[in-house]
């Protein structure tokens, strides 16, 4: 892909999921952050991105664009009206009857035009965009919560990873292995499939089996949920992006939500990107912070190279996304949290790993859980891994007594001293038979909000002014010192690394 600086395909397993949307509202923000920034349509159902940017297009699709010669057509970067970010037309008579054509105006791209080019891609369309993210291109799929739409985004995810594989391979033989080990292997790990593959090449090809393995791990996929509705949707991003990266062998990255606003649809109407009416709203806020994320990991190559490996069976507390040194009511937050992720109907889940596959994970969940919630049994397991035992980490305790000083008490020296998490501010609100929405109507604070503390997402917050005004108000309802509830708050989010995922440090 000469010519783009860093190119990203907005890509979804099914309509409807807002890929448009966020093409269109997140290359508005990178370009308000000073980048240079093309959009770029490549819908062969229906180009749209132009009016949702509220542009003219100045050709006309149809049936007699194939006849017209190309340079007859102008591809070139048309201005939006909006400072550093540019239009860049697709010719009407590659539309439909090429695929290739569709992306072939990202070759004529000059040099140094721009710092990122955004690429709306069809749903569906895996060869494709195999193409794009195993040339150079990143990738950043839109998903909701609903379990059609993830059914159909693990089944991209799957799809996309199979063609990636077989362009790695190159060689119809090869090309001939990977079919048969993906065929044999209904599981829905990808993972074991690709490695079996690799295996069977490296008989014949050691240096180019290296070089599959060396292009699968630097394939990684941001993952946008959209649409949340519930405290309940907000957890699917992250455990979407675990189960793609433990069964399909890709880094996702959670790059955050965008809750479901009625505002959205309004805009859609009125051909106005959302930022542009709505830039002080807390959809706005979590649309910035996916931005901000975006620009960060995908300009990086992401955190991480994907493992490519089952080394997620063999550690406990890996298999349980926890720290080696968390206690016991954490390690119990774990285990509810990885049984509600694999369970049979988990939306989480849905369509993602076979019967089997969604068994065995479960059973191997129990028996983590089974090792390091006995003190014995889990201080013989740390002693065969080799992990020192803190000298401050305590048995957490169950939160008592029939005071809110009590129960916050009781929290607060369940963890170190100077930390409180958004965990530990649901324990106590329930705790009291106080629901979110009570405390919203109390606080007059949106129960988007005060959701976003307990899950500690702070891209839902525009500053974090903001973020502790709000946090202020919610401790002092809970009956707590708001100013101690801000400092310890603040000073575990600042401090700690996000939670170690089940497929990798």
């Amino acid at each position: 892909m000469d010519g783009a600086h860093i190119l990203c395909a907005i890509c979804g397993g099914k309509g409807g999921a807002g890929k448009t949307f966020l093409a269109t509202n997140l290359a508005l923000y990178l370009a308000r952050m000073g980048h240079k920034v093309g959009l770029y349509d490549a819908d062969a159902k229906g180009l749209n991105l132009h009016t949702a940017l509220g542009l003219k297009q100045k050709a006309v699709p149809g049936p007699m664009a194939p006849s017209m010669k190309r340079a007859e057509i102008d591809t070139d970067p048309q201005s939006t009206g909006f400072e550093n970010l540019s239009f860049i037309p697709r010719p009407f008579h590659e539309m439909d009857q090429d695929s290739s054509g569709r992306f072939r105006a990202l070759h004529d791209i000059k040099e140094g035009a721009f710092d990122f080019v955004l690429v709306d891609v069809e749903a569906g369309l895996p060869e494709e965009v195999a193409e794009l993210l195993f040339s150079g291109g990143k990738g950043a799929i839109a998903i909701t919560p609903e379990p059609s739409c993830l059914e159909r985004s693990y089944l991209l995810v799957r799809q996309v990873v199979f063609h990636g594989i077989r362009k790695l391979a190159q060689k119809p033989a090869f090309m001939r292995y990977v079919d048969e080990a993906f065929a044999q292997d209904n599981s829905g790990n990808l993972v074991r499939a690709a490695n079996q593959a690799i295996k069977r090449i490296g008989m014949e090809d050691p240096d180019h089996a290296l070089r599959i393995s060396s292009g699968l791990r630097s394939f990684s996929l941001g993952v946008t949920l959209n649409m949340t509705r519930t405290e309940e949707d907000l957890m699917i991003g992250r455990m979407f992006c675990d189960t793609v990266t433990t069964y399909y062998g890709p880094r996702a990255e959670y790059l955050g939500h965008v809750p479901y606003d009625e505002q959205v649809a309004l805009a859609e109407r009125r051909a106005v990107p959302f930022l542009l009416e709505h830039g002080d709203s807390q959809t706005a806020a979590c649309l910035r912070m996916v931005g901000l994320n975006l620009s960060e990991k995908i300009a990086s190559t992401f955190r991480n190279p994907p493992p490519w490996e089952e080394t997620f069976c063999k550690d406990y507390y890996r298999l349980l996304g926890t720290s080696r040194h968390a206690g016991q009511e954490t390690i119990h937050a774990a285990y509810i949290r990885a049984i509600s992720q694999y369970a049979e109907g988990s939306r989480a889940t849905y369509g993602a790993i076979g019967p089997a596959e969604r068994k065995g994970m479960l059973t191997r969940i129990e028996t983590a859980y089974g090792a390091l919630s006995d003190e014995e049994m889990r201080a013989e397991y740390d002693a065969r891994l080799g992990v020192e035992k803190k000298k401050d980490r305590k048995p957490e305790m169950k939160m008592k007594g029939s005071n809110v000083a009590d129960q916050a008490h009781s929290v607060f020296g369940v963890f170190t001293s100077d930390r409180i998490s958004g965990a530990n501010l649901r324990h106590i609100r329930q705790s009291k038979n106080l629901s979110l929405e009570q405390i919203a109507k109390d606080t007059k604070i949106r129960q988007v909000y005060l959701m976003a503390l307990e899950n500690e997402a702070m891209e839902c917050f525009s500053a974090e002014v903001f973020m502790k005004g709000f946090l202020g108000c919610y401790a002092q309802a809970l009956g707590l010192d708001p100013t101690e509830v801000v400092g310890k708050y603040c000073a575990k989010w600042k401090t700690e690394n996000q939670p170690t995922s089940r497929h990798g440090e």
